[in-house]
């Protein structure tokens, strides 16, 4: 079977509802091992407001805080639509409101990839790492990355990222989980 044609491309408001499905599939899939089987009910009785959300924060301006990016992969048997996305946050010389709600200290860089997720029949397609191009490129940037996640700590590695030292937990809806910061300068 031939590579699937990849198609990455920032998202708009009118994404906002596949971006969203894509998502959920994917988060679910991600944590399947991970989590205690209520997470993803939990995560999908957010689908309305994450809609919601991604419909205003995907609007296109220069100065937009969050940019969004949808990838499809044509060609892929049984995966139509969007197959895997990408959100990245402009954020200051400060800690997000969350990390400092923690007293978390600022990251290394203004850039957070507070997102980057495929659905199961795109991994290993290369679609990934498409994601990660158009969305931060070369570019500093920092993630959290729940521990016990090996597949995307791999990624990261090999993409640059390391562990800063900075650790929290997750709020209620990720059930307490470890997360590391990590960054690429």
């Amino acid at each position: 079977m031939p590579a699937p044609l990849l198609v990455v491309r920032r998202a708009v408001p009118a994404d906002a509802a596949a971006w969203v499905a894509c998502y959920l599939d994917a988060v679910e899939a991600a944590y399947d091992d991970l989590m205690p089987p209520d997470f993803a009910t939990l995560q999908r009785a957010r689908a309305a407001e994450l809609v919601a959300d991604k419909r205003e924060r995907f609007v296109p301006t220069p100065e937009a805080a969050v940019q969004g990016w949808v990838g499809h992969a044509h060609g892929l048997d049984g995966l139509d639509g969007v197959a895997g996305i990408a959100a990245v946050a402009q954020v200051s010389t400060e800690p997000t409101r969350w990390e400092a709600e923690r007293g978390l200290p600022p990251a290394s860089t203004w850039r957070q990839l507070e997102k980057l997720y495929a659905r199961p029949q795109a991994l290993g397609t290369g679609l990934g790492q498409a994601l990660l191009d158009a969305a931060v490129g070369d570019e500093a940037a920092y993630l959290w990355l729940v521990e016990g996640n090996a597949r995307a700590a791999a990624f990261y590695h090999r993409n640059g990222f390391r562990p800063d030292g900075v650790e929290t937990t997750g709020g209620p809806s990720w059930f307490g989980r470890r997360m590391v910061r990590l960054h690429r300068a």
